[in-house]
């Protein structure tokens, strides 16, 4: 998933989107969710890090909100993340490196605040 502060992202179009596919008797799933801030990127690992776990918190609320119920990341540390890969790092992220963060733990495999995001909307579905 991307977000952006260059750009909005339609959660209301999601849901309506999640909303059709129900109503078709289609059940969607999520596979290989990770989240990946666009440019331009936030000042400091720190922003980048709150608009990843937002990012995860919103994603996974409107998916829970949409009736979906099956979720897979595409990993849980940065450090094995496909997106620091030499042959797919995004080219607009090339020189940024450090700020290719999109899982729930860090390179040193410790916990972020998307993991507690994570957490939290997982928890709110109950």
């Amino acid at each position: 998933m991307w977000f952006s502060t260059g750009y909005a992202w339609n959660e209301t179009g999601f849901r309506n989107f999640l909303t059709q596919l129900r109503n078709t008797g289609v059940k969607p799933i999520v596979t290989e969710l990770d989240v990946i801030i666009d440019t331009p990127l936030p000042s400091t690992i720190s922003e980048l890090d709150t608009m990843v776990a937002n990012g995860y918190r919103r994603y996974l609320n409107a998916c829970f909100a949409g009736g979906v119920d099956t979720i897979i990341n595409w990993g849980l540390s940065d450090k094995y993340s496909w997106l620091r890969h030499p042959d797919y790092i995004p080219w607009k992220l090339r020189s940024s490196l450090n700020f290719i963060r999109p899982l729930p733990y860090d390179v040193n495999l410790r916990a972020k605040s998307a993991r507690n995001a994570i957490l939290q909307s997982f928890t709110n579905t109950r």
